[in-house]
């Protein structure tokens, strides 16, 4: 493991997860875990950590929760960094992001999608990807965020 990815994971370590609530009402301490295993070498295991963070930060794009403000950074790492079917379901827990931060009604939702709108250069840099998927959802993540 290269150190970079250890300096990612004290990072995640260092966060108090507990302050954060997820979609089901739980605190955020299984995220840590998640985005953990976005960095294994395990593809199956990434696959599903992507998954259970889509449920947890960003249920089926209709409520973002708390949790979501954290994880961002890590997120992105891993979407410029992982191979294209992990970039796929990175982009819809982006999706989600924006969609769900259009109305924004607390601070920390302001905060999050104007951290997504000052990386909106990264989301149109894959909206001509050979990847039909990835160009999908970035089309949509910039649509959403520049409306």
């Amino acid at each position: 493991m290269d150190n970079e990815i250890k300096n990612l994971l004290m990072e995640i370590d260092n966060i108090n997860w507990v302050q954060y609530e997820t979609a089901y009402s739980e605190t955020g301490e299984k995220i840590a875990g998640y985005l953990k295993d976005l960095f294994c070498g395990d593809k199956s295991t990434k696959m599903k950590a992507i998954h259970m963070l889509w449920c947890s930060l960003c249920h089926q794009h209709a409520y973002v929760s708390l949790a979501a403000l954290p994880s961002y950074n890590f997120l992105l790492y891993a979407l410029l960094n992982l191979d294209d079917d992990f970039k796929v379901e990175l982009l819809d827990i982006f999706t989600g992001f924006a969609v769900c931060t259009i109305y924004q009604n607390s601070k920390w939702i302001y905060q999050l999608r104007e951290t997504l709108k000052n990386d909106l250069k990264i989301f149109k840099s894959f909206i001509f990807h050979s990847n039909e998927d990835i160009s999908y959802f970035s089309k949509r993540i910039c649509e959403y965020l520049e409306n």
